[in-house]
């Protein structure tokens, strides 16, 4: 009897082990399935939260240009920009100033700057910023959300007599702000080079090289023993301007091992309670 009584007690034992076993793996394969579901799902969030913001930018960039090109005073400066450039500069500046834009320039019809505020004397192509959406322009590794407006000197002629181009720095977009709105550290790619990030804490060499090398789309990456989760995407294609957002795994994730210990400790118990 003591034999049989083993036998059923060891059965018993293995089926209750073999039974909540295969419930522990589909329990943390199911939650990890979902979590990953659901942070996918928030990153393309994230993503539109994003992009809304920066076309947002972009439409008040151009409303601010628009209304500056249609001033009177503004037509004046310009129609005798060269004659009088220092009088031109310091409106642009003072325009700059008021919008918290990087620079300001001013360009004739035939292409030639007759004032420039920015501190690389560029030579753009204004018609090249006037489409809708978002525009970037990329100089020495610095991204600006730039947008041109055309001036005509009278108002309902089909000529446009000169352009007025504005920029402001990427960076100053992509603030701690937008960081605590989506709950994630972002950096801003210009090809593969890192121009721009929220993260402010020194990054591994290691790391940075991941995130430059990322693949678009959602990823697990590993920097050393710390695992990340990124989620890269294009901001804008014209420029090769892509977008990463960075999370810590253990935030983005349950701690799927100490999930297995507490379950296991609850078989544990479970068979001390209910040994035949």
């Amino acid at each position: 009897m003591g034999s049989i009584r083993n036998k059923i007690v060891i059965f018993y034992i293995i089926t209750l082990i073999i039974v909540i076993s295969l419930v522990i793996f589909l329990t943390l394969r199911k939650t990890y399935n979902h979590t990953h579901e659901q942070l996918y799902a928030n990153f393309l969030v994230s993503q539109q939260v994003l992009q809304y913001k920066l076309e947002n930018d972009a439409r008040a960039l151009q409303r601010s240009l628009e209304t500056f090109s249609k001033d009177f005073n503004t037509k004046q400066l310009i129609s005798e920009g060269e004659s009088d450039p220092e009088s031109l500069t310091i409106a642009l500046e003072n325009h700059k100033t008021r919008v918290d834009a990087d620079f300001v320039i001013a360009t004739l019809k035939k292409g030639r700057n007759i004032a420039d505020t920015s501190r690389y004397q560029l030579n753009i192509s204004p018609e090249d910023y006037t489409r809708t959406g978002i525009n970037f322009l990329i100089k020495e590794n610095n991204v600006y959300l730039i947008k041109s407006s055309p001036v005509k000197f009278i108002e309902k002629s089909s000529n446009i007599d000169a352009w007025i181009s504005m920029g402001i720095a990427l960076e100053k977009l992509i603030s701690t702000k937008i960081k605590r709105l989506i709950d994630s550290d972002i950096y801003i790619l210009a090809g593969n080079m890192i121009i721009s990030t929220t993260k402010k804490q020194k990054q591994s060499p290691n790391l940075i090289k991941t995130i430059q090398d990322t693949e678009k789309g959602f990823s697990l990456i590993k920097d050393n023993n710390k695992d990340w989760v990124t989620f890269k995407f294009s901001i804008s294609e014209s420029t090769r301007t892509d977008g990463v957002f960075l999370i810590d795994s253990d935030k983005a994730f349950l701690n799927y091992s100490q999930l297995a210990v507490d379950l296991s400790s609850v078989i544990l118990i479970t068979i001390l309670l209910t040994r035949p």
